[in-house]
């Protein structure tokens, strides 16, 4: 799996009527990198996937993403002087905005599923296919590869039977496993995921572990996940939320045993009320 880094955060700061939800929160993920990011409510779980896919701003602190790779970038990278040498950072994520960091290679799946019930699963997918198209591409008909593609992301979640199949006839798994095609197709680098097995049965919460690590290695995932026997079963690296900083990081049962991690979660330490997740 590789091991470069594909996401850089350094001292990430969002504050909401002075209460700070993130507080100069630092971590990275390597490319290839399925990550599991838990923590109790108010920890700062969602904030962090809004900003990193630009639906919030930061105060403060930088995300960095896909560095050294900026011949697609869609703003300014940043530059930095390594002995006398320009080089390139990658995109810095705090001053781009949505559309440019989805054009940048990151998909975001939210625990509702989005999903168009009147069309069949093939037509959902294609109509995602044309979202890092030029405008017209929403208007002309696939070409061969465009459909390959659409084909291919549906083998992927495990669709393909059900190509023809109006969205609004697929049970909640199936819709979820949907709009993962959805992102698939415009084929990220990072997919950030938001609680996905919610609802799901036991069944369909083992098909997206099964999933989410055919996945890895060919795309960076951060998964936010409250089911903890899910985390147990199927996540590689963890990091543990706290306060709006990062408290713990490692396998799962390294993060079981901390104990600070087993005081947070027996409720001694208070999350302040009102605060964001």
């Amino acid at each position: 799996m590789p091991t470069d880094t594909l996401l850089r955060i350094e001292d990430l700061v969002v504050a909401f009527d002075g209460f700070r939800v993130l507080d100069d929160l630092s971590l990275t993920l390597a490319r290839g990198e399925l990550r599991f990011l838990i923590g109790p409510n108010g920890a700062g779980k969602t904030t962090l996937m809004d900003v990193i896919s630009g639906k919030i701003r930061a105060d403060s602190g930088k995300v960095m993403f896909d560095l050294s790779h900026p011949e697609d970038a869609v703003s300014r990278p940043t530059q930095v002087d390594i002995e006398g040498e320009i080089r390139f950072e990658g995109h810095e994520l705090t001053r781009m905005r949505e559309d440019q960091i989805v054009k940048a290679g990151i998909g975001r799946k939210f625990q509702t599923p989005s999903v168009f019930g009147s069309l069949t699963c093939f037509n959902n997918v294609e109509v995602a296919a044309g979202f890092r198209d030029r405008v017209l591409g929403f208007f002309l008909p696939l070409g061969r590869a465009r459909k390959e593609q659409v084909m291919s992301a549906l083998e992927r979640v495990g669709l393909e039977g059900r190509r023809d199949v109006p969205a609004s006839a697929l049970s909640h798994g199936e819709r979820q496993w949907l709009e993962i095609a959805m992102l698939l197709v415009q084929d990220p680098k990072l997919l950030l995921l938001d609680e996905p097995v919610a609802g799901m049965t036991t069944r369909e919460r083992e098909r997206t572990g099964e999933l989410l690590h055919a996945l890895e290695g060919s795309h960076s995932i951060v998964v936010t996940e409250h089911d903890m026997d899910f985390v147990r079963q199927f996540s590689r690296t963890v990091t543990v939320l706290h306060m709006g900083r990062v408290l713990a990081e490692g396998r799962v049962e390294a993060i079981q045993s901390d104990p600070r991690v087993q005081e947070v979660y027996t409720g001694r330490h208070k999350t302040p009320a009102g605060a964001p997740a």
